[in-house]
């Protein structure tokens, strides 16, 4: 699959890593420990809690906030367009204990609804693939992602998201 992969990026200088299941979360956190400029992150769903089973999710948000403690450029876009689904307010619950770590977050006001999850680290590190943020994500589902090392991809994916970014709106301080 690393080969496949490797030759749908050709001509982009790119260096691929696959992560499989629980490789994310360890792959993205020591990513985040790392950092030097800024972890840009976007995710359908983040699930933050005090149950045994989120722990590599709470690990990875601590690392998030630390690195934002740290003065790196942290910015977490969250979808928030669904009110059908039980996303709408667990994504509501995240943004607010981020928030309650100074931590800011926000939503896409398009109306169109944020499916991708990306983490764009620093110049270099872009990981894309099917891993939420959530309990299922990290201890049931079968979920793959792809790391890639490449400065244009990120530039790419960086542009992007900060186009998102600025097309956006905090997540509201009460529950809609």
């Amino acid at each position: 699959m690393d080969v496949l992969i490797s030759k749908m990026l050709k001509g982009y200088n790119c260096e691929t890593t696959l992560l499989w299941d629980c490789d994310y979360s360890w792959t993205v956190s020591k990513l985040i420990r790392s950092a030097r400029q800024g972890v840009y992150l976007t995710t359908y769903k983040m699930e933050p809690k005090s149950t045994p089973k989120a722990q590599n999710i709470n690990r990875l948000i601590s690392q998030l906030v630390s690195a934002d403690h740290r003065g790196l450029d942290v910015k977490v876009l969250m979808n928030f367009q669904e009110n059908k689904k039980a996303t709408r307010s667990i994504n509501w619950y995240a943004a607010n204990a981020l928030a309650r770590r100074n931590l800011k977050s926000r939503h896409l006001i398009s109306g169109r609804i944020l499916h991708a999850k990306i983490v764009i680290i620093d110049f270099d590190i872009v990981i894309i693939g099917s891993h939420n943020w959530s309990v299922l994500s990290q201890c049931r589902n079968m979920e793959f992602s792809v790391m890639l090392r490449s400065k244009v991809i990120n530039k790419e994916l960086r542009e992007k998201f900060l186009y998102l970014w600025s097309n956006s709106t905090e997540f509201p301080t009460r529950k809609t």
